[in-house]
């Protein structure tokens, strides 16, 4: 048996792909964030709120921030905090998205399969 395709376009099936790997991304990203930002050091809620809108997407990609944003310049100082620092709000730490991950990645990832299948 033969088949022969006379026509084919491929920017249909291509632009799917790449709405379909943004969503996935996305809501790695955001479940990521939702779980992390629990960990997140609290005293005035600034750096946990600068993640609020530091999620982007790019091709094959996507980047969550904390801090640089609302005059969060100290997320890096928290993140990488030595051991034996005193956080008034329980459940906080340094490296809170490693933590995160550790714990949630089995989630983020069905997160991110859940809305790719959902891309239409």
């Amino acid at each position: 048996m033969a088949v022969t395709v006379t026509k084919y376009d491929p920017a249909r099936p291509l632009a799917k792909g790449k709405r379909m790997t943004e969503a996935g991304l996305k809501a790695y990203a955001l479940a990521a964030r939702d779980d992390a930002n629990r960990l997140v050091p609290y005293e005035t809620g600034a750096l946990r709120g600068s993640s609020e809108r530091a999620i982007t997407v790019s091709g094959n990609k996507t980047t969550l921030k904390w801090g640089g944003t609302n005059g969060v310049g100290y997320a890096a100082i928290q993140y990488y905090a030595p051991s034996g620092w005193r956080y008034t709000t329980a459940g906080t730490c340094p490296k809170w998205f490693d933590k995160a991950k550790a714990a949630n990645a089995a989630k983020w990832l069905k997160a991110a399969a859940i809305a790719m299948r959902g891309t239409k």
